[in-house]
């Protein structure tokens, strides 16, 4: 029978690698969620223009009149784009049928409302892939280091509370900084300037009266939940592997070496510890947020054990 070969540390790195880019293509998966639902937003707002602005603008006074059929339409095709591929829960059914109760008000709430519904179908989108991402990552991790393909994935993973909690506090930012950046400019008065502002594609800059850029603190507090509770999955999964095993006696913690490490992380980097040390630190509790160094089967003296 033939040994498992040890790792070497190139083969260490190209594994966190491919965890820092899978942390890339989840940011960006979020990212499209949130995009089509800001799509829809801003296109409903241009809509509203062309359809009640009057010689000067869109004015606080002409949206404040009561909603109509044409209101209504505006609002439940924006729901019917958005629901596609999902099924909603119990939470995003109540969340959406106080947005149609609301777009029923005002021309303003029906307005809101397309963003209150929008922006909640995306994050029920957001925290639908986090789940299944914490899920797929643990099974994935402990895999990798035990070689058995099936697992139980603990309760603490598949509930994932804090996660939950956090996206739709997160939700409720993107929510009131959108529609308050519209109200403010609705307010004032949305002539055509100020629509192209509103309207403006934009990701890199903080730019007053524009709806992308309202958003983006908020969703991107999503995109590091969404990272943040992958990474606590393949800590997870890596020391329930490492106490299961009979053989695991000491670990290594181990950076990617590159010139992006941390101070932090390079001070842990080759350190040793015992499995079952209760005080040796955690990364990205003891490090920095979305830290993916990971712990890897060690003997004593820092030679890597786990087979690849």
């Amino acid at each position: 029978m033939m040994m498992a070969k040890m790792p070497t540390v190139k083969q260490v790195q190209q594994h966190i690698q491919q965890l820092v880019n899978q942390d890339k293509q989840d940011k960006k998966q979020v990212n499209d969620f949130y995009d089509q639902a800001l799509t829809i937003i801003k296109n409903s707002l241009s809509a509203f223009f062309v359809q009640y602005a009057g010689k000067t603008g869109l004015d606080y006074n002409t949206l404040a009149q009561q909603a109509n059929s044409w209101d209504k339409q505006q609002f439940e095709t924006a729901i019917n784009i958005m629901m596609t591929g999902i099924q909603p829960t119990d939470d995003l059914n109540k969340r959406l049928m106080a947005a149609r109760f609301q777009s029923q008000i005002k021309h303003r709430d029906a307005l809101q409302a397309i963003v209150v519904a929008t922006v909640s179908i995306a994050t029920e989108k957001t925290q639908n892939y986090g789940n299944q991402t914490a899920v797929n990552q643990y099974k994935k991790e402990y895999a990798h280091v035990t070689k058995q393909p099936n697992v139980s994935v603990p309760k603490s993973i598949t509930k994932n509370d804090d996660f939950n909690s956090k996206v739709w506090v997160n939700n409720d930012i993107i929510v009131h900084r959108t529609n308050q950046t519209i109200d403010k400019a609705v307010r004032k008065t949305v002539d055509k300037s100020l629509l192209r502002d509103l309207v403006k594609p934009n990701h890199d800059k903080v730019l007053q009266n524009n709806i992308d850029s309202a958003s983006q603190p908020g969703i991107s507090f999503n995109k590091s939940a969404v990272v943040e509770s992958s990474v606590n999955s393949t800590n997870s999964a890596r020391s329930d592997a490492f106490s299961a095993s009979k053989t695991t006696e000491y670990v290594s913690w181990q950076t990617d070496k590159d010139d992006k490490v941390c101070d932090i992380c390079q001070s842990y980097d080759g350190a040793v510890y015992e499995v079952d040390d209760p005080n040796k630190p955690i990364p990205g509790v003891d490090s920095h947020p979305n830290c993916r160094c990971i712990y890897v089967a060690s003997d004593s003296d820092g030679n890597l054990l786990e087979a690849y």
